[in-house]
């Protein structure tokens, strides 16, 4: 079997973790969650070189997909990766997205990670809001994932840049091997 690594990447609520489980699913390969990895108990971060030994761990193997880039960790996985999937959606659109995300998990009090919840009140009164932190950084990390593939043109992965939802079908022709 070929090698398969993905990585899709994008700001929070843009849609990673349901496209990284579609793949998962279609290609029989495992499925990392950067922020399993990245945070334990109680919101609390892990430490940098624990958190890339994790991710180094979890990328060895031939065939994964992983939602996130894990900002110390992000070159250890793009360097792997055969195919980075950089969901690049309007503010609009990625906002309604994590604006109904993040009221469905207060909600319900779904665990997400490491015992990990999102409360109302976190969401919509706190310094910690996932909404704030996407509505603050938006366009600084576009700016910044448009930034590392100028810097580092020497990355082997195929980039498929989605400007809005595609068929999966049309996804997966382009996680297809090239035929020389």
């Amino acid at each position: 079997m070929p090698a398969l690594r993905i990585a899709i990447i994008g700001i929070s609520g843009c849609g990673k973790s349901t496209l990284a489980q579609q793949l998962s699913e279609h290609y029989a390969i495992q499925y990392f969650k950067i922020d399993e990895m990245y945070w334990q108990e109680n919101w609390t971060l892990r430490k940098s070189e624990e958190f890339c030994e994790l991710v180094a761990a979890a990328i060895a193997e031939d065939r994964w997909v992983i939602d996130g880039h894990g900002a110390s960790a992000k070159m250890l996985i793009w360097q792997r990766a055969t195919h980075i999937i950089w969901l690049n959606y309007p503010f609009v659109r990625v906002f309604i997205q994590l604006l109904g995300r993040t009221i469905r998990r207060a909600w319900t009090r779904e665990v997400i990670f490491s015992g990990n919840r999102e409360s109302l009140r976190q969401s919509f009164f706190s310094k910690d809001s996932i909404l704030l932190y996407m509505l603050q950084n938006f366009l600084a990390k576009r700016r910044e994932l448009r930034g590392y593939f100028e810097q580092y043109p020497e990355l082997q992965a195929k980039v498929i840049e989605l400007d809005a939802p595609m068929p999966f079908e049309f996804l997966l022709q382009q996680l297809a091997p090239s035929r020389n």
